[in-house]
């Protein structure tokens, strides 16, 4: 299928913002989950997206390298929020749960594939 430049272009787009979705280290989805689930948790799931993404290296080989990015991002630490006293407002939540549902279906096991 040969698509139009535009259509690669927000294909393209659609991809970058799955990675930045990542729930871990200091990807915008890491940030949100940090917010959520604290420290700990955050640390955890980290830890465990990065094996996932290796493992995850069987259907595509990039999924190998973002592994071993988020490995290293996560041994780094997140700063953190500065009020993490104040308990996550209604709005805020569903705000998290729009962003979890972008990052779901914006997933793709294999993101290229070259077909000959």
């Amino acid at each position: 299928i040969y698509l139009h430049p535009v259509a690669i272009a927000g294909w393209v787009g659609i991809l970058v913002t799955f990675l930045n979705l990542i729930p871990a280290a200091q990807l915008d989805g890491g940030h949100i989950a940090r917010a959520f689930l604290g420290e700990k948790l955050h640390s955890i799931l980290t830890f465990g997206l990065s094996l996932a993404m290796i493992g995850l290296s069987v259907l595509w080989a990039g999924w190998l390298i973002w592994g071993f990015i988020i490995l290293l991002m996560g041994r780094i630490g997140n700063p953190g929020a500065l009020d993490e006293v104040t308990p996550i407002s209604p709005k805020r939540v569903a705000l998290a749960l729009i962003v979890l549902a972008i990052f779901v279906l914006s997933a793709t096991p294999v993101p290229i594939s070259v077909i000959r």
